[in-house]
Order: structure tokens, then C-alpha cells, then sequence
């Protein structure tokens, strides 16, 4: 039997590859199209419901606006979500700027404390999270939210930013101190 030219061997290699990428694809969208037939349907149940809806409504729609607070459960997810990033952008950027570019007393402890930070698993830390939300009188408050979504993402994101910062050549701060910019131009400009 003679062997594959190259050529064949490419095709059929990159098609079985192509195929196996449309298969995951319609296996992971799969369930998103299940759920937008069952909300446009009459069906009370998401397994009774065909895949191919026969009659379109939005029924259910008007029912989770009308009956639920779901505008008001929106907006306080929108609120938790966007003041958490940003309360952990500021203070990830921050830190892992001054890790990579200050040499301090402690620097070192407190880049292997980061990276311990990490190790802990965040179930192990929801009781004393609850008694500090608690003792601060935080809970059932937004702020209390963003505080825990936004200190639990820093360690590990100041880590990685930390190695970035340190991948920028400080012969560009340099030049940047000599064109009289401060510490603070430098950090936001360069």
C-alpha cells in the first residue's frame, strides 16, 4: 500500500481537526440553545419542551419581569460584579507595581505571604470572612459584596501583574525620571 503524499495528509489531518472543533462547539452550545427554546416556549418544564419550538411566546419573560424583582437583582450584581473588579484593579495594580519596582523591608515576606494567600482554599476562610462582615456590620450590604469579590481576586492577580511589571525594562523608568516625570507619572504614562 502506498503512503499519504503530504499534501493529503494535511488535508485529512486538518478537516479531522476542523470536524473535532464544530463537535465541541455544538456539544458547549448545545445547552445555551436549549434554555433560549425553553424560555421562548409555553412549557413550565425545561425537559418537556422540544428543541424545535412550535409556538413562540414571551410569556415567560413578562412573568420574570412583572412577578420577580429581577431588575432590582440586576442591578445589584451589576453594582457587586463592576465594584469588585474595579476595588481589585486599583489595588492589584498597586501593589504589584510597588512589588516590582520599590525594594522595602518586607518585600519578600510579602510576595511568599501572596503567594500562601493562594494556597488557602476559600472555603476554609467564609466563617472568618462572615464574623469580619459581621463584626463591621456588612452583611446583607453591597459594600460587604464588592470587599469579599474584590479581596479574594488580588493575591493571585497581583502575583501575575507583579511578573508583568517586571518584564518592562526599567531602563524606560529611567528615562522617564530624566524627561522629569514623578513616581506616579511613571506609573500611569510608562
Amino acid at each position: 500500500m502506498k503512503p499519504l503524499s503530504r499534501k493529503t495528509s494535511t488535508f485529512i489531518t486538518t478537516n479531522l481537526s476542523r470536524l473535532a472543533l464544530i463537535i465541541a462547539c455544538l456539544v458547549t452550545l448545545f445547552p445555551i440553545y436549549w434554555i433560549a427554546t425553553a424560555s421562548f416556549g409555553k412549557s413550565a418544564s425545561l425537559f418537556s419542551t422540544s428543541l424545535i419550538p412550535t409556538t413562540v411566546t414571551l410569556v415567560n419573560f413578562k412573568n420574570l419581569l412583572v412577578n420577580t424583582d429581577f431588575l432590582i437583582w440586576m442591578k445589584n450584581s451589576a453594582i457587586a460584579c463592576l465594584g469588585g473588579s474595579l476595588l481589585s484593579l486599583f489595588f492589584t495594580i498597586t501593589m504589584a507595581y510597588a512589588f516590582s519596582r520599590f525594594k522595602f523591608v518586607g518585600r519578600h515576606y510579602g510576595l511568599l505571604a501572596l503567594i500562601l494567600i493562594q494556597m488557602l482554599p476559600a472555603t476554609a476562610t467564609i466563617v472568618a470572612i462572615y464574623q469580619v462582615l459581621q463584626h463591621l456590620q456588612l452583611l446583607n450590604k453591597l459594600i460587604g459584596l464588592i470587599l469579599v469579590y474584590g479581596g479574594f481576586s488580588i493575591p493571585f492577580n497581583a502575583w501575575l501583574m507583579r511578573g508583568y511589571f517586571d518584564s518592562i525594562p526599567r531602563d524606560l523608568d529611567e528615562s522617564a525620571y530624566i524627561d522629569g516625570a514623578n513616581e506616579w507619572q511613571t506609573f500611569t504614562k510608562i
